[in-house]
């Protein structure tokens, strides 16, 4: 089974753009860092979403929000025009959100897009 699991910062706000049939697709990357000792290694991850998902993550991330990414790897091969193959790495998304980790998000962290000016209430029940 291919899966994988990150937690790591956006590196820019995501890009969303559209297929020519209206189909959503963002693309944003994953910094993954860790410490080894006195050293630290960051590994980038290229993301991918699709559909309503693709347009939900371009309307709640933003550049530096710490993210929890689940997918699976694709690898893709081509042939530049010196015919040298070369291949890309991107995980396809499954599931993602912000990571509530170090901080909870607020409406100064989140894109003006989803922001909800909406009064919330206490006093209703959940169900």
């Amino acid at each position: 089974m291919n899966l994988i699991t990150i937690v790591g910062n956006l590196g820019q706000d995501p890009e969303l753009t559209f297929t020519p049939s209206g189909k959503a697709k963002v693309r944003f990357s994953v910094a993954d860092t860790r410490k080894n000792g006195e050293e630290t290694e960051t590994t980038w991850h290229r993301c991918v979403a699709w559909g309503a998902q693709a347009e939900n993550i371009a309307s709640i991330f933003a550049k530096g929000n710490r993210v929890v990414v689940t997918g699976r790897y694709k690898l893709d091969s081509y042939k530049t025009k010196s015919g040298e193959t070369k291949s890309n790495m991107e995980v396809l998304v499954d599931d993602c959100g912000l990571s509530l980790r170090f901080e909870i998000p607020t409406t100064t962290t989140m894109p003006a897009a989803r922001k909800s000016s909406a009064p919330q209430s206490d006093d209703e029940e959940p169900f």
